[in-house]
């Protein structure tokens, strides 16, 4: 693991210090989790604004292949 500074206001420090008191863990703990807890977040939105811009992107193509016909096809030759 590599060492990491921050600075927080004072607030934010209180805080961090009662949560870590009352888990019985580091404050290096609390800290990890809710950075690792904000990157899942914001790699799941980046994920849904990708399939939001993607959406609708065949919506008007004609050259596009029945699927369900497909997939009989394919169910039928297993």
């Amino acid at each position: 693991m590599k060492r990491t500074q921050i600075y927080m206001p004072e607030h934010l420090q209180k805080k961090l210090e009662t949560l870590s008191k009352s888990r019985k863990c580091s404050k290096s703990e609390i800290i990890r989790d809710a950075v690792v807890q904000y990157l899942d977040r914001q790699s799941e939105a980046e994920r849904v604004k990708k399939l939001r811009k993607g959406a609708g992107l065949w919506k008007n193509k004609k050259d596009i292949p029945d699927l369900a016909k497909l997939r009989e096809e394919l169910d039928r030759t297993l």
